[in-house]
């Protein structure tokens, strides 16, 4: 297992045996996270072309077998500091998808921007590694509008809250909401299995 503290991160990757080269920069991991929130409204044949585009700006050399490579790619760009957190995916459909965060590198730039800009001040975001720039959004305070941003959409309701304090939290929910990125097939899908749990 990878550790900040005491490895150097990782410039390779291995894919069915043989190492490759990667471009392991935050700013490049971020193009590639651009790519695949971008194809999570795609149909099937702009989400091959998107993939494609994600694995040439990942690997120097794109490697033969593509499915290895994406999941290597996938478990590089899931990579998290925090040890209790990294669960293997348990079938190859599941490494093949990436759960989406609660914040988004697109709509959200500027205040991951202004998170690091007031929490970690002369830092170089873009010359960051993958897994160093991971560790420290991880480390982003409640003092963050980020990370406030981040609690408001997480957040349950609960019915003990007074009337005003669900209000409230219902409108900073609708407020910071990201938009829905499902395709019209994955929103009927979903909305006949909430149908069927009632």
């Amino acid at each position: 297992m990878f550790n900040l503290l005491t490895d150097v991160p990782p410039e390779t990757v291995n894919v069915e045996g043989i190492e490759y080269a990667i471009n392991s920069g935050a700013s490049v991991m971020i193009k590639i996270a651009l790519l695949i929130e971008e194809g999570m409204a795609a149909d099937d044949q702009e989400r091959s072309r998107l993939l494609i585009e994600e694995l040439r700006l990942f690997y120097r050399d794109l490697p033969r077998d593509l499915t290895a490579a994406t999941e290597t790619m996938l478990e590089f760009y899931s990579f998290s500091s925090d040890s209790r957190a990294a669960s293997k995916p348990k079938t190859k459909q599941d490494r093949l998808r990436v759960k989406m965060p609660p914040y988004s590198f697109a709509y959200d730039a500027g205040l991951i921007y202004a998170a690091f800009a007031q929490q970690y001040p002369g830092r170089d975001m873009a010359r960051l590694h993958w897994f160093e720039f991971r560790a420290l959004m991880a480390g982003l305070t409640e003092e963050t509008l980020f990370q406030q941003v981040v609690g408001f959409r997480t957040m349950e309701i609960p019915e003990s809250m007074s009337k005003e304090q669900k209000k409230y939290y219902r409108r900073m929910k609708r407020l910071y909401a990201l938009p829905d990125k499902r395709s019209a097939g994955e929103k009927d899908q979903d909305f006949a299995a909430a149908l069927s749990q009632l």
